[in-house]
């Protein structure tokens, strides 16, 4: 133990190796400030204000209960969602799909704005159409959703397409009545065999892009940063450490 306040003793007699454990300690606490600081920090948006209404708890509404379909209603179903993509979507008869659809997706629109084809239905030229494919996704008692897959020609200029449409029963429809109330695009499909051809016909004559800089690029500032703050203070001090051992043992070894 003597021999380790010694040792303490003889580090610190030392005005530099004092001013060095002094820069040692102030580098290691502005690290420590800046790790602080980045952590606490780090969010800098603007926290909402919270409301709290003294009114009666609303609840939420208990998810719908999924239920088969009979093959009626399955029937109808597909009737509906056939005949608006032929109207609706590929826009060959705008005005014969007003009456399948529900006030929720015609947004407002009158009949004679909808027969204008400017409607809130995402279109798919109709001459491009290969084949379409119908997926049941979810269905309930008045409400049922489709996953729909239109495939293009392989002579078309467009991609393949897929889509949910949702549909609900109308009660002024009858018992086997259903309007569509629900159409929006999910996600494109694998490219037409003459999109291909053209991709790669574009590839070939485009110029070879530049490449771009390696992410791994970014973490050199970073951990530059590091080891001035943390490394180098650190390095210092073990050096300072080792020389003081040195000496120690050749004064040990001349002693005896």
């Amino acid at each position: 133990m003597s021999g380790g306040r010694g040792l303490a003793t003889r580090l610190l007699s030392s005005p530099r190796r004092r001013r060095r454990l002094r820069l040692s300690a102030v580098l290691l606490a502005l690290a420590g400030v800046l790790a602080f600081v980045g952590l606490k920090y780090s969010n800098t948006a603007e926290r909402e204000p919270e409301h709290f209404s003294k009114g009666p708890v609303q609840r939420v509404s208990a998810p719908l209960k999924a239920q088969k379909l009979s093959n009626i209603d399955l029937e109808s179903v597909h009737r509906i969602a056939e005949l608006f993509i032929d109207t609706a979507v590929l826009r060959t008869s705008v005005d014969d799909s007003w009456e399948i659809t529900t006030p929720k997706l015609r947004q407002g629109l009158t009949r004679k704005e909808w027969d204008s084809g400017n409607i809130p239905v995402t279109p798919f030229p109709a001459g491009a159409v290969q084949q379409i494919k119908y997926t049941l996704d979810w269905s309930g008692q008045d409400l049922v959703y489709l996953k729909v897959a239109i495939l293009p020609k392989d002579a078309a200029n467009v991609a393949g397409q897929a889509f949910d449409i949702g549909l609900a029963r109308d009660a002024h429809s009858g018992p086997d009545g259903w309007l569509v109330d629900y159409w929006v695009p999910t996600g494109l499909g694998s490219p037409s065999p003459a999109q291909r051809t053209a991709a790669a016909k574009s590839a070939v004559a485009a110029p070879p892009a530049s490449e771009s800089l390696p992410q791994g690029l970014i973490l050199i500032p970073v951990g530059v940063l590091i080891l001035l703050v943390v490394g180098l203070p650190l390095g210092l001090f073990g050096r300072n450490y080792a020389r003081s051992r040195r000496a120690l043992r050749e004064y040990r070894r001349h002693s005896a």
